[in-house]
């Protein structure tokens, strides 16, 4: 009978294994067509959206090939590490818009594989399959992925450096090593990574049971000294410290090597104070936007914006949410005795009271941060100061610990972004790409309560306190329903994307591409190379965006002209303009229509 018992043991473990194996498969499939598609489509689109061509430029400047001596603007150190990776590619010889690209594909595919595992930290491995193909099925990612742009590539890192401060506090200080080095590797990538770091303080302080120890001690003074000794000389502590210092010596040494020493300032790193600080100086642009209910507005566009039943997608995901919480919430009303029998207290008398009452103080004060100040870092302290009375006053209940840091990490994860994002004056789909996780985590453990009832019901009380299973236990039903949910959303991905092609006529391609511009300035471009053969010792001018692609396409400087300039038409400091208006100038004749971009030489 116990050969028996241990051969059906490691019949089910090889189960298991298979299980992971197959899921992990489907996985890199799905990423893998995901990636390659998009990226295919983005190099058969023509000109670069002016924000690559940007970082293309600074790759130049890296990779030593910058022969004309582009004046380096303080704007082209915004992301020194794409741009460093993509210089990479060029000293191999890949000097074209192909290298940007490939760069983030590979990080979009990175970040598939990241949120992989960092949904098996706490659901099995089918349930983190559907959350990868969700999110990788939604349009803000397809739009986004292999694009060039910087925002999919500062989500993966996101997710990468979430798992490893999740590992680093579960399971081994050790990962801290790479936590925050990749940390600030990230935030050289975007400034906005930066809001990575409070919610894992805010994970790290709940599996600490910070607020609990602050009852211990105020309850027993003398504790305090003690555990500060403990908490000091504890082998935790130093390899948060040898982190830290790694982490800084890494920010200097990027800072130096690839900002300072190619003429560049850290203004980033004003700008992202100024950002955190609820900065009010605002530059109009076509996603000006200070609507802060626009995210939430237009969450479900977000989602499935341009996709055939699109909109069906979107409620079917609010569906299960609802679904989630429903059965979680009668679970708790059908066994409240219980819940209220297993209730711990805290040590000090009333201290409950006091935690409800900061509570809601905290609560107010966010709200108010938000709604009335318009200041994201008043609002974000106290919601982040929010959730740590929330996750004490919860923890007293018989529930998994581990299950709860979870849910309210996620939580913050999403509120800190939405927040930041819903008061930043300029606002596209792109920016919030971070809610994105914490979304897909809500729809998978939304699943997870709904296949635990399919399978058990409310019957076990247990349930409450039960450790994390990640094995698949559920019902015939329950896996049928996850089945179908991961092959309609890929099924549905791959009809959307695989028949992409290049149209400039296509509202898709204009939503991958750049709306506004399109390959009539590289037409430009093409036309003066061609018919100027010493067009660098030639100056030009051209508006803002305009002027990167130009910079990038002929490697030259450009002039920045003001479209509000009342002087605008008397202009006369360069050889050439070329403009996407149509404008008449006192010194200068059109010389050629490339359909929208029109060239103008100097009489």
């Amino acid at each position: 009978m116990i050969i028996g018992c241990w051969v059906n043991k490691m019949n089910y473990k090889n189960l298991l294994f298979k299980i992971d194996n197959i899921c992990f498969t489907v996985l890199i499939i799905f990423a893998l067509i995901c990636t390659l598609k998009m990226a295919e489509f983005c190099l058969s689109g023509g000109t670069l959206n002016p924000d690559i061509s940007l970082y293309s430029i600074t790759a130049l400047k890296y990779a030593g090939i910058d022969y004309y001596g582009i004046v380096n603007p303080e704007e082209i150190f915004y992301t020194p590490i794409i741009s460093f990776l993509t210089s990479l590619l060029f000293r191999m010889g890949l000097v074209d818009k192909a290298a940007i690209i490939i760069v983030s594909a590979i990080f979009g595919f990175l970040g598939y594989i990241g949120l992989y595992f960092l949904l098996k930290t706490r659901f099995n491995s089918l349930l983190s399959l559907i959350g990868v193909v969700i999110f990788g099925s939604t349009s803000v990612v397809i739009f986004n992925l292999s694009k060039g742009m910087i925002d999919i590539p500062a989500l993966s890192v996101s997710i990468w450096v979430l798992l490893f401060a999740i590992k680093s506090i579960d399971d081994n200080p050790k990962y801290f090593l790479i936590t925050c080095p990749l940390f600030f590797i990230g935030f050289f990538v975007k400034y906005t990574m930066g809001f990575v770091l409070p919610v894992i303080f805010v994970y790290y302080l709940m599996n600490r049971n910070f607020i609990d120890v602050v009852d211990s001690i105020i309850y027993d003074k003398s504790l305090f000294k003690k555990k500060f000794m403990n908490y000091i000389s504890s082998r935790e502590f130093k390899y948060i410290l040898v982190a830290i210092v790694i982490g800084f010596i890494l920010a200097i040494i990027i800072s130096k090597m690839l900002i300072l020493d190619y003429g560049g300032s850290l203004t980033f790193f004003e700008q992202s104070v100024n950002s955190f600080n609820g900065n009010k100086d605002i530059i109009m642009s076509n996603i000006f936007n200070l609507d802060k209910s626009y995210y939430i507005d237009n969450f479900s566009d977000f989602l499935f914006e341009k996709q055939d039943f699109g909109l069906i997608f979107a409620y079917l995901l609010y569906v299960i949410l609802a679904l989630g919480f429903a059965v979680n919430l009668l679970n708790v009303i059908i066994n409240s005795k219980f819940i209220e029998s297993k209730r711990k207290s805290f040590k000090i008398k009333h201290f409950k009271k006091l935690l409800i009452v900061l509570l809601i103080i905290s609560a107010f004060i966010s709200f108010y941060g938000f709604k009335v100040l318009e200041n994201n870092m008043v609002s974000n302290i106290a919601f982040i100061c929010g959730v740590l009375f929330l996750y004490s006053l919860l923890n007293k209940f018989p529930c998994n610990e581990k299950k709860l840091s979870f849910n309210l990490l996620f939580l913050t994860f999403f509120m800190v972004n939405l927040i930041f994002f819903s008061l930043y004056p300029h606002k596209t789909f792109r920016y919030a790409l971070p809610l994105l996780p914490s979304f897909v985590y809500a729809v998978v453990w939304a699943l997870e309560s709904i296949f635990d009832f399919l399978t058990n019901g409310f019957k076990n009380n247990e349930t409450f306190i039960s450790k994390i299973s990640f094995d698949v236990k559920y019902s015939n039903l329950s896996k049928i329903i996850a089945i179908m949910l991961v092959l309609i959303f890929m099924l549905s991905t791959f009809s959307f994307i695989l028949p992409m092609e290049f149209n400039r006529s296509n509202e898709i391609y204009q939503e991958v591409l750049y709306k506004g511009f399109s390959n009539d300035l590289d037409d430009a471009c093409e036309y003066i190379i061609n018919t100027d053969p010493d067009y660098h010792s030639k100056t030009f001018a051209s508006f803002f965006h305009s002027s990167r692609i130009i910079r990038w396409n002929m490697n030259v400087n450009v002039t920045i002209l003001d479209s509000e300039d009342s002087n605008l038409n008397s202009f006369d400091e360069t050889d050439y303009i070329i403009l996407y208006e149509d404008l008449e100038f006192d010194n200068y004749h059109k010389i050629k229509d490339c359909r929208d971009f029109h060239i103008y030489y100097h009489n």
